[in-house]
Formats: C-alpha cells, structure tokens, sequence
C-alpha cells in the first residue's frame, strides 16, 4: 500500500472477498493479487482493510485450489490448500 494507483475492477468477476485488521496482512495480499476496496475505523478504533480477487485463490506451494481463513483477531490469514499440503 506503497503507492495510490486506480484501475476499473468489475465487481461481477470478483471471487474472493476478505477483510483483515493488519496493515502487514493487507500488503502481503496486495502483493499476491488482491485489489484493496476500502479501509474503515471499525468501532474498536482499529483500521479494517477490505480486499478482493479476481482471479481464483490458489496454493502458494503447490497451485491447487486454495481457501483463505483470516484469524478471529483479523491480524493474520493461511491459505488452506484442498491437497492439504501445508
């Protein structure tokens, strides 16, 4: 989150939604392909990042088909790959 940039992102081919509450987290899905959509203050004070993806979510090990789970804080997310390789 670096740099301000703005592109067209058609909301229909969107395929994953997350929201976390780290800026390091934000940046580590921004450098994987996710677009930031939005950023709040959430009622605790905390800022909350929205993110989406376009393309489908894969494994960063092996390429499967992958899901993403953010922790209850929304300080950090794993993938959870469908091979079960990590």
């Amino acid at each position: 989150m670096d740099s301000d940039c703005e592109f067209d992102l058609d909301l229909h081919k969107v395929k994953k939604v997350v929201e976390v509450g780290a800026f390091q987290a934000a940046n580590e899905l921004l450098s994987d392909d996710w677009a930031l959509h939005d950023v709040y203050v959430d009622m605790d004070g905390r800022s909350a990042y929205i993110l989406l993806r376009t393309s489908p979510l894969v494994c960063p090990r092996c390429k499967a088909p992958a899901e993403i789970e953010v922790s209850e804080d929304r300080e950090s997310f794993r993938y959870v790959c469908s091979r079960e390789c990590a």
